[in-house]
């Protein structure tokens, strides 16, 4: 087994802040001597993009439910927009 180091000093937190001396920059001019960048990787666009579809599924189906216990959901262009449908998908 190995000993335990203790690093607590290796790493001082200071308790005041640091001045910096010299000659002062602007907020521009350190702005523009800056500049990062972010990527988003395709798997986290994906995963952006499953989000919003998974909230667009949520609210048709209250949607949905709402309908059917209004006793809204089955019309006559319902049923016959269905039997059309699935008589092409069979033909």
């Amino acid at each position: 087994m190995s000993a335990i180091i203790d690093i607590s000093n290796a790493f001082p937190i200071p308790t005041s802040p640091k001045t910096i001396s010299g000659p002062a920059k602007s907020v521009e001019a350190v702005t523009q001597t800056k500049s990062d960048t972010v990527e988003i990787s395709t798997i986290g666009r994906s995963l952006a993009n499953a989000n919003d579809v998974s909230r667009l599924s949520i609210a048709r189906l209250q949607a949905v439910r709402t309908e059917i216990e209004n006793g809204t959901f089955e019309t006559p262009e319902r049923i016959h927009g269905t039997v059309d449908r699935l008589i092409q998908f069979l033909s």
